[in-house]
């Protein structure tokens, strides 16, 4: 004999029954539209004197199939979380439009591999993913040696006469390789750092969304589920919208002829295979990180490397404020500059290495360096303005190893005369302003003209002004 709560409890679970297979559509009570769920919440018949089912939605109904499936594969109803099923299954068809039975296969999935993990190893290894050398020999000639610090402007790699050098920069080993041989300890911490692997779900943030495989996503609806703020939620969220809309489409979901949901078919290819990670310039990411890291380690060797940090979070920042990140991507978090390369910089490193490019990157940290001397000028004097562009730029134009014929040739001192003209005009008015002649030449009148542009303007105008007409944002 069933007591009255066992007797409640065995109609409520025949009323769901009977309302799972009346399977007619309804009007969504929130949205005015079809229920999405296919689940008619009213029953058919005599049983409809019962009315609406107390606590019985579409995504319950759909949840309670996944805790079948669960309980079959021989899961433990304690192992079961009801509430983040029925939660992932309304986010997943009701804000991200996907087809219920896709997001049941889903979260079914995830559930199962997150009770796996919980049960037999919660932290595995990754030793594995790991290179075993985190400064690895690369292959190829030896480039042009270390450079002078005699010469005010450091050489860099070799590369085609008049392009920006950063752009043609090869992986072979290179004048950078001798620079991490003779580091100091601090800057050989810095480039282990900078690049051991990331977490799981940062690397696989930084694909586009096609590239991913169906257990990176996966990977990803996890972090969502467990992600504590409602950005990042969010930003997780649209990578996985990303992937199912460009392999499944965005269209609704098709029907059969008895009005049930249709399994969705893949409109293309899915990866089966992880794609690794590249730049936005399409080579390896560590090939774009070294790069960055040499460029690093160089520059630390006369202003020190808290200080060269502190101008790559500078420049990083710049960049943040004039890039937009890509669909799906993580925006350019701005960062603190304090010469201290933490996780918050090395994240931000490797999205914008990823977001934007190496070359970009590189004209961020060549743009903050300008923009210290431009702070630093106020109170020291702009007496080595041409020296301080030249050191800051040249090599973004071409190799500074090889002699400049005529000042014309110097793009960064030409296209600063024509920003101080344009600033010059709008600040001063055209009638009060004399143009500079864009000659290349800075001289006395060049070097007056950009203090007191800096003076009245603010460094960080004249700065932001002259990567705009250098062409970085």
């Amino acid at each position: 004999m069933l007591n009255p709560i066992q007797t409640l409890t065995l109609i409520e679970r025949i009323l769901k029954v009977a309302a799972k297979k009346a399977g007619r559509k309804t009007t969504d009570a929130l949205t005015g539209r079809d229920d999405p769920f296919d689940i008619d919440k009213k029953l058919p018949g005599p049983l409809s004197i019962v009315g609406r089912i107390k606590g019985l939605s579409g995504a319950e109904a759909a949840a309670d199939e996944v805790i079948a499936k669960l309980r079959d594969s021989g899961v433990e109803p304690k192992q079961i979380n009801y509430g983040r099923i029925v939660d992932e299954i309304e986010k997943g068809v009701l804000k991200g439009g996907l087809p219920v039975d896709k997001v049941k296969d889903s979260v079914f999935e995830l559930e199962r591999k997150r009770i796996d993990a919980e049960t037999i190893d919660p932290t595995p290894p990754r030793e594995e993913t790991r290179p075993k050398d985190p400064l690895p020999e690369e292959n190829g000639p030896s480039g042009e040696g270390k450079p002078s610090e005699k010469d005010p402007i450091d050489p860099s790699d070799s590369g085609s006469e008049g392009k920006p050098q950063s752009h043609d920069l090869g992986t072979g080993t290179d004048a950078g390789d001798d620079d991490l041989e003779n580091a100091s300890p601090e800057a050989k911490t810095f480039m282990k750092n900078l690049l051991e692997p990331g977490d799981t779900v940062d690397e696989i943030m930084m694909k586009k969304p096609e590239d991913l495989t169906e257990g990176e996503v996966r990977e990803i609806m996890i972090a969502r589920m467990d992600a504590t703020t409602e950005d990042e939620r969010e930003r997780l969220f649209k990578a996985e919208k990303g992937f199912f809309d460009h392999f499944f489409g965005n269209e609704p979901a098709g029907t059969d002829a008895v009005g049930r949901t249709m399994e969705p078919k893949p409109i293309r290819p899915i990866p089966e295979i992880p794609k690794p990670i590249a730049t936005a310039d399409g080579e390896p990411l560590q090939d774009g990180l070294k790069r960055i890291g040499r460029k690093v380690v160089r520059d630390a060797r006369d202003d020190g490397l808290a200080s060269v940090i502190k101008r790559l979070q500078g420049g990083l920042n710049l960049l943040g404020e004039a890039k937009a990140p890509k669909d799906g991507a993580a925006p350019l978090e701005q960062l603190k500059q304090d010469g201290v390369f933490g996780p918050k910089s090395r994240s931000g490193l490797r999205r914008a290495v990823t977001t934007l490019g190496v070359p970009k990157v590189e004209e961020g940290l060549a743009l903050a360096r300008f923009g210290e001397f431009a702070r630093d000028g106020r109170k020291q004097g702009f007496e080595i303005l041409r020296v301080a562009t030249e050191k800051s730029f040249a090599t973004l134009f071409r190799n500074p190893a090889k002699p400049v014929r005529r000042p014309a040739d110097r793009v960064e001192n030409v296209t600063l005369q024509e920003t101080l003209n344009d600033l010059g005009r709008s600040h001063f008015g055209n009638g009060k302003f004399a143009s500079l002649k864009t000659d290349g030449d800075i001289g006395p009148r060049t070097t007056e003209t950009f203090a007191q542009l800096t003076s009245a303007l603010g460094p960080e105008r004249v700065t932001k002004r002259f990567g705009e007409f250098l062409g970085f944002f």
